[in-house]
């Protein structure tokens, strides 16, 4: 069984899309709505998910774990809510595991050649993608690419507790140092005209949380 889990905060216009796509890929769609304000719940269950509601926001890495725990599949299908995954890759992401070649697949929006980012976005991709790659012992093309397939029996291995998105470094380190084995596939980029939810808060707690997994690998400790 597969399952797919969607974290959401105000993406009515584009959650029904996601939905629907999806279900032709997967067994079930599970949709975190973290207290969004617009219609997301209510279009992502008229399109067929099941969704699950906080009650306040939590951010992005509590709204994973929260649909993490309520998926019944053995694997996962992890993708944001605004249409920048599209959903039509996400064979490409499960196929390795169902034939026993991974553990983890990462999505990479950098091994498809010809396609461009905006450039503050590569920028700020490029030097977490190194930071990571030196945390994980491994190269990573991109690091913050949230589109990525994970067997169940791996995520009950790893901790989930990290904030907002520090949830998706998080998973490829552990993943990486606990030994599984871990691939990459190209997957289309999608850059619309939507704002970046990250906030100055967001960029704090990275440098913390990068700060604190340098002391933790030194120590052993993650």
């Amino acid at each position: 069984m597969i399952s797919a889990v969607i974290p959401a905060y105000n993406e009515e216009k584009f959650i029904g899309e996601v939905v629907e796509k999806a279900k032709k890929f997967v067994d079930e769609v599970i949709v975190v709505d973290d207290c969004s304000t617009d219609r997301t719940a209510e279009v992502a269950m008229q399109s067929g998910a099941k969704v699950i509601r906080n009650e306040k926001n939590l951010g992005k890495a509590k709204a994973i774990k929260k649909g993490l725990e309520e998926a019944r599949g053995e694997i996962i299908v992890m993708l944001d809510a605004d249409m920048q995954h599209d959903p039509e890759d996400i064979p490409k992401l499960v196929e390795p595991l169902l034939n026993y070649n991974a553990d983890v697949v990462l999505g990479s929006r950098f091994l498809l050649k010809g396609e461009k980012s905006p450039i503050l976005r590569f920028l700020s991709n490029k030097i977490n993608r190194f930071i990571v790659s030196k945390l994980a012992g491994r190269k990573v093309t991109d690091s913050e690419c949230g589109y990525r397939a994970i067997r169940k029996d791996v995520l009950k291995e790893i901790d989930l507790n990290e904030k907002r998105f520090n949830i998706e470094p998080y998973i490829i380190i552990q993943a990486s140092l606990k030994g599984y084995k871990i691939i990459e596939v190209p997957v289309k980029k999608i850059y619309g005209m939507e704002k970046s939810t990250v906030k100055k808060r967001d960029i704090l707690y990275r440098l913390y949380f990068y700060i604190k997994m340098w002391v933790r690998k030194r120590r052993g400790k993650i």
